[in-house]
């Protein structure tokens, strides 16, 4: 049984090395999008991959692409070039810990696995993504389900511009298909650097008002989002918005 994880990044050179340490404990196969950083991040894993000894694949995207397309159209570029039996598709901000004899037993007579998806609750000054043991050890979590690893080869594929989910043929949630699992993710993005914030925030806002104004762009982003996320933060949706769009010259 080999494993292929996915990864996408923009500037997220903060992440990278923890999410490698990490992936290196279980990955047979190490597949990366790139996503036109500035950051320094496609540099360290042109460096990783010269030195790895699993292999890591990079495939590089247009600046524009995430805007255009959106987040599911990158994770679902990188899964098709996937070789391994089941595929682990993460953030760069998200890690798995994974032992293969464990994860043997999951997944009988499943399609996909539901891990244990751990978000900090309130970070605290001394933390640091370089101390990640003080972080998981200290750490209020909240514990939510997640889909985040699935068979290879059977139909699933991401959905949504945001906020992606899984599904089978574009149909049915994978959740459908797949079993719960005790395996945690943990997911550190409350500690990013605010300053590369604007960015993300801003592209965020951009795809979630834009799939408010095209029913057809919702599929595959949970209806909370607008039901109850975009009415309570609108003003700042909007304004970040129009700040990423200033920042790209979009009218």
């Amino acid at each position: 049984m080999r494993i292929t994880v996915t990864v996408q990044f923009h500037n997220e050179l903060e992440f990278l090395h923890g999410w490698f340490c990490s992936a290196y404990s279980y990955a047979d196969e190490i597949i990366c999008g790139s996503h036109s950083p500035t950051d320094g991040s496609l540099e360290f894993v042109k460096t990783l991959q010269s030195i790895s000894k699993v292999p890591i694949h990079i495939v590089e995207f247009p600046e524009e692409t995430v805007y255009e397309h959106g987040f599911s159209y990158i994770k679902n570029a990188l899964i098709e070039k996937a070789t391994g039996d089941w595929i682990v598709c993460l953030d760069a901000d998200e890690e798995m810990n994974i032992e293969k004899e464990l994860f043997a037993s999951y997944i009988r007579n499943a399609k996909g696995l539901s891990t244990q998806t751990m978000h900090i609750a309130e970070t605290q000054p001394h933390w640091s993504l370089n101390d990640r043991k003080v972080v998981r050890q200290e750490a209020n979590w909240e514990v939510q389900r997640h889909w985040r690893i699935f068979k290879n080869g059977c139909g699933i594929k991401w959905t949504g511009l945001i906020h992606e989910s899984l599904r089978v043929n574009e149909g049915m949630h994978v959740s459908l298909v797949s079993k719960p699992s005790d395996i945690k993710m943990y997911h550190f993005g409350a500690l990013a650097n605010p300053s590369k914030r604007t960015f993300k925030d801003g592209l965020y806002a951009e795809l979630l008002l834009r799939a408010e104004e095209n029913v057809s762009l919702r599929m595959g982003t949970d209806k909370w989002w607008f039901d109850n996320f975009i009415p309570e933060n609108r003003a700042k949706l909007e304004n970040d918005r129009s700040e990423y769009r200033n920042a790209k010259n979009i009218k």
